[in-house]
């Protein structure tokens, strides 16, 4: 009880002055039962102190039971008889007060008792502090004389009392019958058994004693309580007869004479699911008649039963480790005790685990079936029972995963009947074990050749234990190579396998930089996967899985390719020809530097070269070019000319090569062009062989201008006498769609017109077929004029180009023979070519 805040009487206080205490006191709702009662009592200051105080109460209290009984059952007028009083004090404490007062028949006076010094009436008795025992009153009275007929008289007794402080208790009141002559039959009910079971199939005997003269019928009504029904009876061993009823049995029975002892059986059997230390209370009432039919005080017998079983409880599973690592072996005690009445005859525990766990062992014999453990004990007494075993964690168990083991417990009474199952409290296990992640970045990668990369690893152990190996592994693919990294792992490098080892890593990343660099010889737009794995164990050496994280590098470089043409395959010593040296970036960066190298042979002398870049050196050239872009291209035209004592018939090759770097500086390539080679001939007329030299570093373009089958002018090119272009005219090539083509006409022009002349001052060039096109060259006085004809030789065009030049001349002369560039000077000559040369035909040429 809680009593909180109540309002309390003061009682006292200190007389003196200030007082230092006072004294308050409260009551307590309704009266309390016996025992011990624990009093705390806090009293709360304005202040806020507190003060604390206890105390034990022991609360007493009498409790009584009345039974009257007489010394004989019949008697006759003038006989003496005593009641026998018994007022027993079962309770805990000492009655205050006792009183006793009898009302007696009227066919008796009173005589004496055994305490007439607590006779406070004629039949009242009052006592003090009556103890906690049994206590006995005798009342004697005197049977009086000439009664008139009757069967029994009837007295009847109460009982008051009061508790130590003087409460009142409550009050009890019992009966006495005696019969006046005639049958006097008492009746006694005995269970065979004092303790039964559950199912429990058992008799129990009706005693019938006559002291008395003969009785005529006799009637016993059997109530079994809840829990016992009625099975069969003997009492048709006595000539009754039984009549069987929902809650018992009826039994008749005739004649019994006086001084007559009599028994019968009743066999009843228990129900299922009787609890352990129910009491299970039969009653048995008898009324009988004397022979003239008159009814005698009744009698009624009881007779109880217990029922017993064995009782367990208890049931506990205990678990020696709460946190595990995978592969450690948990021990298991199981414990149960049996607190009932008797020994359990089977007992059987059923233990269901996490199939993660394995039975290793058990102090007893078990069976193990999946996640089952299973074991059966016989008699098991009234005592506490235990069962080791030993179960482990499964190598693979995840971390932090809770392995759970619970179970039930069965067992049965003396008579082997099932008894409610019992169950074990669930207990878990945690696991705790390494788990591991592994990152790589970035995970795609660009690197140029010849650089180097970091890479950022990360393996990470985020479970909640301890990893007892780690390794990290990888196989660098053939473009990458080791350069450094920070790992505080032992690290071991054997050609391209790189491995890290850890010990004893507890959770938490482990992150450090890995340089890798390309190799210079690595192709562009090549790629490759660095495989990283992650193998690790727990503390107990079992594997754990694998990992793999594969960041992909994309490589990335310049790629120079190398073409050389050259202008004739074969010329007389002494001949002039060139070849056409292009170097291409078909890579995806820059090149920062180019070196484009020609090994001349000692059968050719440089005569001249065009480049954007200078070139060193004599025998070997050497032209540097600073940062190529991807798509950019280098072209050089070189002009050599062949010794005049070469022999004929001598080959003489020519390749050229290439060396770059990337975009950082470093030199990563080398490349090298086909070889081309011209083979030295006997020389003839030096005209045709101009010509031809011309003509066949004109044949990669002249491929472009055949266009028509019917004889025309296809290019037109005006020329000073040093070789400088003045102006060029075409049918079909556009100066920014077909650059390279006009470039390569115009250095063939160019070195033809300088050969040429050079070797016949003073004569006119005619012309040359070549398949189906013709060069043609007229030479003036200032300039030159160059045409390209498809389609044969058109009718008077030597006339036509000599007037042409004339006019040009006359009208430009000055312009030309000083010319500076300067093409405003001469934009009548524009249309004077156009005019005369190409809209002639009805299929206008292209303006430039």
């Amino acid at each position: 009880m809680v009593v909180t805040f109540a309002p309390m009487t003061s009682i006292a206080t200190d007389p003196s002055s200030p007082s230092a205490w006072k004294q308050f006191q409260s009551s307590y709702g309704p009266q309390l039962t016996p025992g011990t009662y624990h009093v705390e009592v806090v009293s709360f200051e304005k202040n806020g102190a507190k003060s604390f105080i206890a105390a034990d109460a022991v609360v007493r209290s009498p409790a009584f039971t009345l039974q009257v009984s007489p010394t004989q059952w019949s008697v006759l007028g003038g006989d003496i008889l005593f009641y026998q009083v018994w007022y027993n004090n079962s309770g805990s404490g000492t009655a205050g007060h006792v009183w006793i007062n009898a009302t007696l028949a009227s066919e008796v006076t009173f005589v004496t008792s055994s305490a007439e010094g607590s006779r406070t009436g004629p039949t009242n008795w009052t006592y003090v502090n009556t103890s906690v025992g049994s206590h006995l009153l005798l009342i004697e009275v005197r049977v009086r004389s000439g009664i008139p007929p009757e069967t029994f008289f009837r007295s009847l007794v109460a009982l008051y009392w009061t508790d130590e402080k003087e409460y009142a208790g409550q009050p009890l009141s019992a009966t006495a019958d005696v019969a006046l002559g005639g049958p006097v039959v008492s009746i006694v009910l005995v269970p065979a058994l004092a303790t039964i079971h559950q199912r429990q199939a058992f008799v129990m005997t009706v005693n019938l004693t006559n002291s008395g003269d003969s009785a005529g019928t006799l009637w016993v009504n059997v109530s079994l309580p809840s829990g016992l029904s009625y099975v069969s009876d003997s009492s048709g061993s006595l000539n009754g007869t039984s009549t069987p009823t929902p809650g018992g049995v009826n039994v008749q029975l005739a004649a019994m004479p006086g001084a007559a002892s009599w028994s019968f059986d009743i066999g009843v059997r228990s129900s299922a699911g009787l609890l352990r230390g129910t009491q299970l209370n039969t009653t048995a009432n008898l009324a009988y008649a004397n022979t003239h039919g008159g009814l005698m005080p009744t009698r009624s017998a009881s007779g109880s039963v217990v029922v017993i079983a064995p009782l367990i409880v208890n049931g506990t599973i205990r678990l020696g480790l709460t946190i595990a690592v995978p592969g450690d072996v948990v021990p298991m005690t199981v414990e149960f005790e049996n607190v009932g009445d008797e020994a359990a005859p089977n007992v059987w525990v059923n233990l269901t685990v996490d199939p993660r766990y394995a039975f290793v062992s058990a102090s007893m014999a078990v069976t193990v079936q999946g996640g089952a453990i299973r074991f059966r004990m016989s008699s098991v007494g009234r005592v506490q029972t235990r069962v080791f075993l030993n179960v482990s964690v499964a190598p693979a168990a995840p971390d932090a995963a809770v392995l759970g083991i619970m179970g039930t417990i069965d067992y049965t009474d003396g008579l082997d009947s099932p008894l409610p199952r019992g169950q074990f409290a669930p207990v878990n296990v945690t696991v705790t074990a390494p788990r591991f992640t592994l990152d790589a970045s970035p995970a795609l990668a660009t690197m140029e050749a010849g650089t180097s990369a970091v890479f950022t690893v990360t393996p990470a152990n985020e479970g909640t234990g301890i990893a007892g190996d780690v390794w990290l592994n990888t196989t660098l693919p053939s473009d990458l190579e080791y350069v450094s990294d920070t790992s505080d792992g032992q690290r071991m490098v054997l050609g391209s396998d790189l491995v890290w080892h850890w010990q004893s890593l507890g959770p938490g990343p482990r992150p450090f930089t890995l340089v890798l660099s390309a190799r210079s010889t690595t192709a562009d737009q090549s790629s490759a996967d660095v495989r990283l794995q992650v193998q690790y164990t727990d503390t107990n050496g079992n594997r754990r899985a694998d990992l793999v994280a594969t960041p992909r590098v994309t490589f990335v470089a310049p790629m120079i390719q190398l073409t050389l043409l050259v202008s004739q395959e074969s010329a007389p010593a002494g001949t002039t020809f060139f070849y056409t040296l292009r170097a291409r970036n078909s890579g995806t960066t820059t090149a920062r530097t180019l070196w484009l190298l020609d090994s001349l042979s000692a059968q050719l002398s440089l005569f001249s070269y065009t480049s954007s870049v200078p070139a060193t050196g004599s025998s070997t050239l050497n032209w540097t070019f600073r940062s190529l872009r991807p798509g950019e291209e280098q072209a050089i035209t070189l002009f050599v000319r062949i010794a005049q004592d070469a022999s004929p018939g001598t080959a003489i090759p020519n390749e050229i090569e290439a060396v770059f770097t990337n975009s950082e500086g470093t030199v990563i390539g080398y490349s090298q062009s086909l070889a081309v080679t011209v083979t030295v001939v006997e020389p003839q007329s030096p005209l045709p062989y101009i010509i031809g030299a011309v003509v066949a570093g004109l044949a990669p373009v002249l491929f472009f201008v055949y266009r028509w089958s019917r004889s025309r002018i296809e290019q037109v090119f005006l020329v000073t006498k040093d070789g400088i272009l003045i102006d060029h005219f075409s049918r079909s090539l556009v100066k920014d769609q077909d650059g390279d083509v006009l470039s390569a006409m115009l250095t063939a022009v160019q070195q033809f017109v300088k050969d040429a002349f050079r070797l016949g001052q003073n004569r006119a060039l005619e012309e040359m077929k070549f398949g189906d096109f013709l060069f043609l060259v007229e030479r003036g006085q200032f300039v030159y004029l160059a045409v390209v004809t498809a389609g044969g030789k058109p009718p008077g065009i030597a006339r036509k180009l000599r007037r042409v030049l004339n006019e040009l001349e006359a009208a430009y002369g000055p312009v030309f023979q000083t010319w500076n560039g300067e093409m405003e000077h001469v934009l009548g000559a524009k249309d004077l070519i156009r005019r005369r040369l190409l809209w002639e035909r009805r299929s206008p040429a292209k303006p430039e």
